[in-house]
């Protein structure tokens, strides 16, 4: 498979054209496809998770804004939601992807994508949700 984390990047690109455009996953994978280079051997990860994020939005939110102290989502830069977002899902649903990993990840896009203090930001949630996803 290509690198995964280089499929992480799409999924973000993916998700925040969703969130601008109205698109949904289909259509966003598409339109992704046709104007960027994407491998076929790594579409599977990437629709998996585009797909599970768009299902399981209104959880994941939910989750986020309990971990999140003082921010309500829809006020959380774009970038930053939906870093948290495909973190969250992986955390969740993706049982193959330890929590750390997730996290990793998660703060290596927002150093390459997000605001100077997204890195902090984001590891603070996700360290809150991934201590409350194993209260579980």
């Amino acid at each position: 498979m290509a690198n995964r984390s280089k499929a992480r990047e799409k999924i973000l690109q993916i998700l925040y054209l969703m969130e601008q455009s109205g698109l949904q996953s289909g259509e966003a994978i598409d339109f992704f496809g046709q104007n960027f280079e994407t491998h076929d051997e790594e579409m599977p990860f990437i629709r998996f998770r585009i797909e599970g994020i768009e299902t399981h939005l209104e959880n994941l939110d939910k989750n986020i804004a309990s971990a999140s102290k003082n921010w309500k989502i829809h006020r959380m830069p774009k970038i930053d939601r939906n870093i948290l977002r495909l973190a969250s899902f992986e955390m969740q649903h993706c049982e193959d992807i330890p929590h750390s990993v997730a996290i990793n990840e998660a703060i290596e896009l927002s150093k390459r994508f997000g605001e100077i203090n997204s890195p902090k930001f984001i590891n603070g949630i996700l360290d809150r949700l991934a201590k409350e996803l194993s209260a579980l």
